[in-house]
């Protein structure tokens, strides 16, 4: 279903792994299954699990202490200027990826998903993590939505 024109926007390497993957996933009604070591035979000679598994962990460990030593600047600094509403930390230097640390004075939101009531957070601190370009995929999001043009009109 990969037409010749659309295919050359994609990595070769993103079309190797989308054919051998392709495969192993089955439809059930509405949902695809996958068997559950499918990323782990994939993973390059030399990276195993455990290696990736000390990268996340890693990954998400930093972003956590990045996140708490900005907020607490970030809040010293408010405290210090009550017209300051909202800092941001932006962290490159992660491989390709990056992550955003903004921390607000005060966030107003639902007390549940299903409550109308609002509440106010002091000190609201989020993380946005962000796999950069060169993942491939954006071109694979182009790349369906040229096949389902082509599907679904």
């Amino acid at each position: 279903m990969t037409s010749a024109a659309l295919q050359t926007t994609l990595k070769p390497e993103v079309i190797a792994l989308a054919a051998s993957l392709k495969p192993q996933m089955k439809l059930e009604g509405d949902s695809i299954t996958v068997p559950a070591d499918l990323y782990a035979t994939t993973l390059p000679e030399g990276i195993d699990l455990a290696t990736v598994k000390r990268l996340h962990d890693h990954r998400n460990n930093f972003l956590a202490g990045a996140a708490l030593a900005a907020g607490e600047v970030a809040i010293e600094a408010m405290k210090d200027d009550p017209n300051l509403k909202t800092v941001t930390t932006k962290i490159a230097g992660m491989g390709k990826d990056d992550a955003t640390i903004t921390t607000q004075r005060q966030h107003e939101h639902r007390a549940s998903p299903t409550s109308s009531e609002l509440v106010k957070a002091p000190g609201w601190t989020t993380v946005a993590y962000r796999a950069n370009p060169g993942t491939g995929v954006k071109a694979v999001r182009d790349h369906l939505k040229g096949i389902a043009a082509g599907c679904f009109g």
